[in-house]
């Protein structure tokens, strides 16, 4: 899947790395990114995705999403995103090819 795909409704800020990018799977958790994966560094409750981008590209991420400055002018292969969660959302949704708007939603009270 190529990048530009992966990223459909995220809202990018900056890019150092080329759209047409070939990726192999998004990861949030940097155990288990592969070859050509894009990590996404979230802020969670007790630990920041951003403290583990060595180990991410270690294990093979070519590219890092986040949504901290700071990380984006440290990395070369890197996008600054607005939000690290709402990009990961639509990364995902995206690599699966799920669309929730083809959902059929009904409440039972």
């Amino acid at each position: 899947m190529r990048l530009n795909e992966l990223l459909k409704g995220v809202k990018v800020i900056s890019s150092k790395i080329s759209v047409d990018t070939e990726i192999e799977k998004p990861c949030s958790d940097s155990r288990k990114c592969i070859k050509n994966s894009v990590f996404i560094a979230i802020n969670g409750e007790n630990r920041d995705g951003n403290e583990y981008i060595d180990e991410a590209l270690k294990n093979g991420a070519i590219c890092i999403v986040t949504d901290k400055k700071e990380v984006y002018i440290k990395h070369k292969n890197c996008i600054l995103v607005k939000n690290s969660r709402s990009a990961s959302a639509y990364m995902w949704s995206n690599y699966y090819k799920f669309s929730s708007s083809n959902m059929k939603i009904v409440g039972n009270t």
